[in-house]
């Protein structure tokens, strides 16, 4: 009897291939977490859980009034003491509400929701797991890794990176958005317009889920019209409104008036005002300046440096790649590099910073990871890894460094800045160039000298 030829069958069936990589990766993903990440006191999952279960019981009517928290607290508390729940009492126990999100966030909380805390935490705790592992893996494939190599990164940032073990630990959302950011970027990799304006309705409404990635949408815009690629702006803008538009108006249908743009943007205000969540960010521990002044100057400094130098470097008067695919590596890869740079911009000008929120700089350190073979001219790689594997400790390994001593703080430190920048700026020189077109496309056409022949007199 013939054995069947598997492995032969992957190779010629790349959609097979590509499917059966992502559930080993799922697998792999979700052993891992199980077994390290699994934690009874979620709190920021449970702030979302709470505000949902207010509005559906309680009849709460203004979720971020402070008074309206403080009854939301007890009244919680006796539910969870006598309940059978362990997880929900530890949590309650706390007195730890104090909703920050966004009327969208919670709209999704609460569809996700069905009463129970421990069946909902697990259920989100499965699908954030699943988000993440298949957002690395796509990552990974798109810089040039092989499945093998997928799979070590994955794992890599699973076990050896902090801030997703921070926010498996608390719950916090980071990981789903990391997905609907790379979901975003594999997208638009295509250079198709359905597949761009698709990209622009998740990231439309990715910032009213958690507006902190902004600057993201903007710089891929502002990058296409300076490119003069005004059809895949206009496609991509359009997108863009329209998944805004599905953010805001998602909230009225699903927690009514309890949960509006209004109070959420008058609560956003009082807590940029308060020192306890200011002085984790980046102005305040390096300078230890609060007002919000400094914060505002800070963010219009960073997004106009990077719009300029965009149009420094536009891609107007090159000539066209005579391979398709090589253009679109190089789009592709200047997303990645915006994404990048476009939320570094935000976690160096926020007066709001946690240490869960340098996941979403994984595109980045991953696109500086890639492998040597997916160059056109390999030289300087291995440098390139260097920097890359010394921002990824720093960026990483924040428990090691409080360890050591060399920092007091509870999530993160300078040293994350410090990581962080490093790799932003070997992102900025990578992102130059490709828009500069220093790189020579192998599909240029040479001249050959002809040859010389030599007769003998």
């Amino acid at each position: 009897m013939r054995t069947p030829d598997i492995a032969g069958f992957l190779r010629k069936n790349r959609i097979w291939r590509e499917l059966g990589l992502l559930l080993m990766a799922l697998a792999v993903a979700g052993a891992i977490s199980s077994v390290w990440f699994r934690s009874k006191a979620a709190r920021d999952y449970y702030q979302c859980w709470a505000v949902t279960r207010g509005i559906e019981i309680h009849s709460i009517t203004n979720i971020y009034s402070p008074e309206a928290c403080a009854y939301l607290d007890r009244r919680l508390t006796a539910e969870a003491q006598a309940s059978r729940s362990d997880h929900w009492r530890t949590v309650a126990e706390q007195g730890i509400i104090g909703p920050t999100g966004t009327p969208f966030l919670y709209s999704i909380f609460k569809l996700l929701s069905r009463g129970n805390y421990d069946a909902d935490y697990e259920r989100y705790r499965i699908l954030s797991i699943l988000g993440y592992a298949a957002a690395i893996v796509a990552l990974a494939r798109l810089a040039g890794f092989g499945p093998v190599a997928a799979l070590v990164l994955l794992g890599l940032f699973t076990v050896l990176f902090y801030p997703f073990q921070l926010d498996a630990l608390v719950g916090n959302v980071n990981q789903p958005q990391l997905a609907v950011l790379v979901a975003a970027i594999a997208l638009a990799w295509t250079r198709w317009f359905s597949c761009i304006g698709l990209a622009g309705g998740l990231l439309g409404a990715a910032v009213c889920f958690k507006p902190n990635i902004g600057l993201i949408p903007f710089l891929w815009g502002i990058m296409w019209m300076l490119d003069r690629q005004y059809a895949r702006s206009v496609v991509f803008g359009a997108g863009f409104l329209v998944g805004a538009m599905f953010g805001i108006t998602l909230p009225d249908t699903v927690l009514g008036p309890a949960c509006s743009w209004a109070d959420w943007g008058v609560a956003s205000h009082q807590r940029m005002l308060n020192p306890v969540y200011v002085n984790d960010s980046f102005i305040a521990t390096i300078a230890g300046l609060q007002p919000l002044p400094v914060f505002r100057m800070a963010g219009l400094f960073i997004a106009g440096g990077t719009v300029c130098f965009l149009i420094l470097t536009r891609r107007s008067v090159q000539p066209p790649v005579a391979d398709p695919s090589n253009r679109r590596r190089d789009d592709g890869r200047q997303f990645i590099a915006a994404a990048y740079v476009g939320f570094l911009g935000y976690v160096l000008a926020s007066p709001f910073t946690h240490g869960h929120y340098f996941m979403l700089l994984i595109p980045g350190l991953i696109f500086l990871f890639r492998p040597a073979d997916a160059e056109r001219q390999p030289r300087g790689v291995l440098p390139r890894h260097v920097v890359a594997g010394i921002a990824f400790i720093l960026m990483g390994w924040h428990p090691v460094f409080r360890g050591l001593g060399l920092t007091t703080r509870g999530f993160h430190s300078l040293w994350t800045y410090a990581g962080a920048i490093l790799a932003g700026s070997l992102i900025f020189l990578e992102w130059g160039r490709i828009r500069m077109g220093a790189r020579q496309s192998p599909m240029k056409p040479t001249v050959e000298k002809p040859a010389t022949i030599h007769t003998e007199k």
